[in-house]
């Protein structure tokens, strides 16, 4: 019979204790496999009835508050699911917390418990079994993501937000990335802001040292103020990790709980289950590795991989890897014996289990910790090389197993030409082609959630792969088209995941650093158009992220398919991203209007400037950010550029930008402590100086931009004397570098060569006098001659240019 969930849930208030209990067990008993009713429940409003059970009972013996407990732990665990709803609902419920209490509570020793030991330990399983659940579903749904296009680009972490929340929707629904389960932004960032409290509470760290984390370690009256140590329930667990990793007998220093073998078998699983699915952050890693006691943890993961069962060694090594990745203070706190244990055999050895799930942990391990050493230590490839046949063959025969497997390729090839040596040769790309040509293969005669996640994980992971393969090397690029990939890759575009879109982008980012793939197969294929829809606004930020770094190399002057994205309206859609508040995106999009705008003709500039707005450049050029400030004064630089015939863009007329404006914000740029800045708003007066007369008067009118130019010259031969005395007076209008770099010293001197410069096509050969006298008058030509003898060749050279040009008549 089916349960009235309206008569459940919430629980009546006064509920005497065995009446509560029955109720429970029945509602337990009724959400067993039914998805909807978990979700009436989960709509109920009922939520905190049922997380108050989880506290003391009024009236209640010991043994009915035991079950009371138990009961509605296992409830919680069953109600949460991968999906923002649920997920939504046990956070406002206060579920992840109350759950954290009575863990801690239940396990700390100076809160002595009614319940004899079995019965604690059977609780303390049943409390961290839910808690697993619910902190594993928040890490999906909320993120990030432990493996994704991040392997080599963007992060992605509001993709399985988005992707998830659509799969476990109630009632379907199709669409890329479009919001239907909870209505509106606000809604998304009440979900993260109470996500992050929760996994802060979980990774909850202290100064105070005056517990530690195992017995073996402790010295009494030790204290330290210059490390965080474990707190709160993740102390708790990691002792309880310690305690557990000791399978067979337990040392006196490690004991602490007394937990029968078979419970250290269980804890320990759903401990290291835990980790591996929320360690996602450096801070998560530090709280975990970064006090006293952390080479016990270390310690305690090994001898799990080394004595426990299958799914314990299995669920060990996922953790070792969730912690070593990208985190070199790993092997700091192993030290020499532990590390040799962690990239020794026998984690090698377990890469050729029987058991493929196994199999594939290990090598995710030793990928991991591969790619961790060889951030300090030159690692020999030919270590690691045998995971890529492990990998493919995973691959190819499990395809459980198949998208994590895929990451695990991608993230080992990347960076090593070597290694996609070795998998092109093994013949990867007609492995990866099989992968993106099969459909899902369903476990029940139709597509299920987890089933559609799994296919497009897959997919994800195979592109992910290519883009590693295609991104280095000319060859592997041409062998890419020959497989008949680029058909495939240009589908995903248009794939329902955010994921397969954006690592699709990937692949033709990686394609399109190709000539000759540009002028064939990329144009043939029809990608500037499934790439332009990628870039409107309703499509997920993270796509329009990768895309707008892929049209980065679309729309160079080179590029064939350049006009064809310009004449689709891309340039004012990019313009459009600039706006955007997230950086990531803003960055991306200056990217690809600085390259568009690159060897550019006028109207094209104008045109760009129309859409982008002079107004805006110039914010953007005053931008904190020093990345997005390098690309908007580089996109000025190239408005700069004269060309022939062709007419630079200066803004300096009024309508634009103002002359004033204009070189307000070079001066700041040739003022920075970002050399890139520096470099091209020294190019920027070097560019105009080319234009005409009046734009060489127009900088000559600007002494403290000519004088800020001239403190650029200072040269490596002449860092041994004090600075020029000029150079030393206070009429800078900010504190500018002495510059020991040649490149900077190099567009100095650009700028004033180009500014004594005399167009050959004018009627007369004279320089204004203007020019050259404001030029003597700041001690120029003593400071060319102290540079003649400049360390680097380039500089020497342009010296004497500028030498040259002073030298010549100017009446």
């Amino acid at each position: 019979m089916a349960i009235a969930f309206d008569c459940l849930l919430p629980l009546a208030p006064d509920l005497p204790p065995g009446d509560l209990l029955l109720l429970l067990t029945k509602l337990k008993n009724s959400l067993i496999g039914h998805n909807q009713r978990k979700f009436a429940a989960l709509r109920s409003g009922g939520l905190d009835s049922l997380v108050a059970v989880l506290h003391t009972q009024p009236g209640a013996t010991a043994e009915q508050s035991f079950a009371l407990c138990t009961q509605a732990a296992s409830i919680l665990g069953a109600l949460s699911l991968p999906s923002a709803e649920a997920v939504s609902a046990l956070l406002s419920a206060n579920a992840h917390s109350t759950l954290i209490h009575t863990l801690t509570r239940l396990l700390d020793p100076k809160l002595p418990s009614p319940l004899p030991l079995a019965q604690q330990h059977k609780l303390a399983e049943t409390l961290l079994r839910a808690l697993k659940s619910l902190y594993l579903d928040l890490s999906i749904v909320v993120g990030p993501r432990a493996w994704g296009t991040d392997l080599i680009g963007n992060g992605v972490d509001s993709t399985a937000r988005k992707d998830v929340r659509l799969r476990w929707k109630e009632d379907g629904g199709k669409g890329k990335g479009k919001e239907e389960g909870m209505e509106g932004v606000e809604a998304e960032l009440d979900l993260q802001a109470m996500a992050d409290h929760a996994v802060e509470e979980l990774f909850q760290t202290t100064e105070d040292y005056s517990a530690t984390l195992s017995p073996s370690t402790s010295s009494p009256g030790h204290a330290s103020t210059s490390k965080r140590r474990p707190a709160g329930i993740l102390a708790t667990l990691l002792k309880v990790l310690i305690e557990s990793s000791h399978l067979n007998e337990v040392p006196s220093s490690a004991k602490a709980y007394g937990f029968s073998p078979a419970s250290r078998l269980v804890m320990a699983d759903m401990i290291c289950t835990l980790l591996a699915g929320t360690v996602r952050l450096r801070s998560h890693r530090l709280a975990i590795l970064g006090g006293e006691g952390s080479r016990d943890v270390i310690a305690a993961l090994l001898r799990l991989v080394e004595q426990g069962n299958g799914k314990v060694q299995e669920a060990a090594l996922n953790a070792l890897s969730s912690l070593a990745r990208d985190f070199r203070r790993l092997l700091v706190v192993a030290g020499p014996e532990l590390g040799h244990q962690l990239y020794g055999p026998f984690i090698a050895d377990l890469t050729t289990s029987t058991t493929p799930s196994l199999a594939l942990a290990a090598a995710t391990c030793r990928t991991v910790l591969f790619k961790t050493i060889q951030s300090t230590d030159a690692v020999p490839i030919a270590q690691v090389e045998p995971l890529v046949p492990i990998l493919l063959h995973l691959i190819e025969k499990e395809s459980s197993l198949r998208a994590q497997a895929n990451f695990t390729l991608a993230y080992l090839m990347a960076d090593s030409e070597e290694l996609q040596t070795a998998a092109v040769k093994l013949k990867v790309l007609d492995t990866l082609r099989n992968v993106l040509e099969q459909p899902p293969r369903l476990a029940q005669p139709y597509a299920t959630p987890a089933s559609l996640e799994e296919f497009s994980r897959t997919a994800e992971g195979a592109l992910l792969s290519i883009a590693c393969i295609c991104i280095t090397s000319e060859s592997f690029r041409h062998q890419v088209v020959s497989a008949k990939l680029l058909p495939l890759i240009v589908a995903c575009l248009r794939h329902p995941a955010t994921g397969v879109r954006a690592a699709a982008c990937h692949c033709i980012r990686g394609l399109s650093r190709s000539v000759n793939v540009l002028r064939t197969s990329l144009v043939e294929t029809g990608a500037a158009d499934a790439l332009f829809e990628l870039l409107k606004d309703e499509e997920d930020t993270v796509v329009q992220i990768t895309a707008a770094a892929t049209v980065s190399n679309l729309v160079l002057e080179f590029s064939p398919m350049r006009q064809l994205l310009i004449d689709q309206g891309c340039i004012k859609r990019i313009c459009r991203l600039v706006r955007s508040t997230d950086p990531s995106l803003k960055l991306e999009a200056l990217f690809a209007l600085k390259n568009a705008s690159y060897q550019s003709n006028s109207t094209f500039k104008r045109g760009l400037m129309e859409d982008l707005s002079w107004s805006l450049l110039a914010e953007l050029i005053e931008d904190s950010n020093d990345r997005i400030a390098e690309q908007a004064i580089c996109i000025l630089r190239n408005c700069m550029t004269t060309y022939g015939n062709d007419p630079p863009v200066s803004g300096l007329a009024e309508s634009e930008m103002g002359e004033e404006r204009v070189f307000s914000l070079v001066e700041s740029c040739i003022s920075s402590h970002h050399k890139p800045i520096v470099v091209h708003g020294l190019y920027t007066i070097a560019n105009l100086a080319t234009a005409n007369e009046s734009c060489r008067l127009a900088i000559a009118s600007h002494t403290e931009l000519l004088r800020i130019i001239l403190a650029h010259f200072v040269s490596l031969f002449a860092l041994a004397s004090p600075a020029p005395a000029d150079l030393r007076r206070t009429w800078l209008p900010r504190p500018v570098q002495y510059s020991t770099d040649a490149d900077i010293r190099t567009g100095a001197l650009w700028a004033i060569i180009n500014q004594c410069w005399v167009d050959p096509k004018t009627s007369t050969r004279r320089r204004p006098r203007e020019i050259l006298d404001k030029l003597k008058a700041l001690g120029v030509e003593e400071r060319l001659q102290g540079m003649l003898q400049d360390a680097n060749l380039d500089v020497r050279e342009r010296v004497r240019d500028a030498l040259k040009d002073l030298s010549g008549v100017y009446m």
